[in-house]
């Protein structure tokens, strides 16, 4: 007769503690790590932007700076100076200097009294310098009044005391820097920077140097400051408006998450400028971000320019190789709860002992053997 096998039995109190205990715990467990770890890369990807948002701040200020810097300069050559001084010094007659504006504006020419303006040595040196730094669009000087006496090219009016650049820097005989803005004549996005020229023995204004900056070079350098997340940084105001983007040009654009980014600076102590911040925004795509917002130190100097940069990114780009390694983690956690179950299932199983039927048979006679030597 063939050998025959016992039945198994599945300890159920062990398998229903692995799969009621061990499986949940394994995978709260596996969730609370991952979430530590995605909220502690959220932190150092916060701290990453946050630099370079700095830069970008960094990179405006320089701009700004330098270019205040050369047309102070500029105001002080013996030439410039010399040439406000002669205008200041002859008589003033506003209602002369309203008409020769008039003829001039609409003529879009000198008139004949002032057609040699253009070839005076303060104008061929204006020229000269927009030659050799094509950054500047446009230089001119006025004197005290206001009255043109010299510049680099052919202007759309004389009198320019009725412009807000010249009213703040005779006024205050203090640097004015104007905010972005379209250059019709030059066709580009510039700043204007006025300074006051000034009397070398009085330190009284005497005329006002202005320069349209032409700003491509601060928008390259914005450009080309760019993280390996595929971050980009943006300009952009106190109000939201922006002053520069690659993503738009449209100059009525304004930056997707200005309201939050007011509640954030609500919290700024007054005074504080080297405010730091970094908050998640949804984008206009309802897509989650993480955005870093620096501060300029243009405004301390000039209210004109409050400018801050906004250095975003996606959420889904950046946790990207992240989240591919969680969901690899979880597989691997899965398969080990798949063995892990396979290998209970098989402590679980009792086998009986298989019965031979020849060891029946010896035990059997060795019983009636015993019994018949007994009796």
């Amino acid at each position: 007769m063939a050998p025959t096998f016992g039945t198994f039995h599945v300890n159920y109190r062990v398998l229903a503690i692995i799969l009621i205990v061990a499986l949940p715990a394994l995978a709260i467990g596996s969730l609370i790590v991952l979430g530590t770890g995605q909220s502690r890369l959220r932190e150092a990807y916060g701290q990453q932007l946050t630099q370079l948002a700095e830069r970008t701040a960094a990179a405006a200020d320089a701009y700004v700076f330098r270019r205040i810097i050369d047309v102070a300069i500029l105001a002080k050559v013996p030439t410039v100076a010399d040439a406000a001084a002669s205008g200041s010094l002859a008589p003033s007659d506003p209602e002369a200097v309203r008409e020769l504006d008039r003829q001039w504006q609409l003529e879009s020419a000198p008139p004949p009294t002032l057609a040699g303006l253009y070839d005076t040595a303060a104008s061929r040196f204006l020229r000269d310098v927009t030659r050799s730094d094509p950054i500047y669009s446009e230089v001119l000087l006025t004197d005290r009044h206001g009255a043109l006496v010299a510049a680099s090219g052919v202007t759309s009016d004389y009198l320019q005391a009725d412009e807000p650049w010249w009213n703040e820097a005779n006024s205050t005989g203090q640097v004015s820097v104007g905010d972005v803005q379209w250059d019709e004549s030059a066709r580009v996005f510039a700043i204007n920077i006025a300074v006051p020229v000034l009397d070398p023995v009085s330190q009284l204004p005497i005329g006002v140097l202005k320069a349209a900056a032409n700003v491509r070079e601060l928008f390259a350098a914005i450009s080309g400051l760019q993280s390996g997340e595929g971050a980009e940084p943006v300009l952009l105001r106190t109000d939201g408006s922006i002053v520069f983007s690659r993503q738009s040009a449209d100059p009525n654009a304004r930056f997707y998450a200005i309201e939050l980014l007011r509640e954030q600076l609500q919290t700024i102590q007054p005074g504080d400028p080297d405010y730091q911040l970094f908050f998640r925004a949804q984008s206009r795509e309802q897509s989650p971000q993480l955005v870093a917002i620096a501060s300029t130190q243009l405004a301390q100097s000039y209210p004109q320019l409050p400018w801050l940069v906004a250095v975003s990114a996606s959420e889904a780009e950046l946790f990207a190789p992240v989240r591919e390694q969680a969901r690899n983690l979880l597989l691997w956690f899965a398969t080990m709860a798949v063995v892990a179950l396979v290998i209970v299932l098989a402590l679980s199983i009792r086998v009986a002992v298989p019965r031979n039927e020849s060891m029946e048979m010896h035990l059997v006679e060795h019983a009636e053997t015993e019994r018949h030597e007994e009796g």
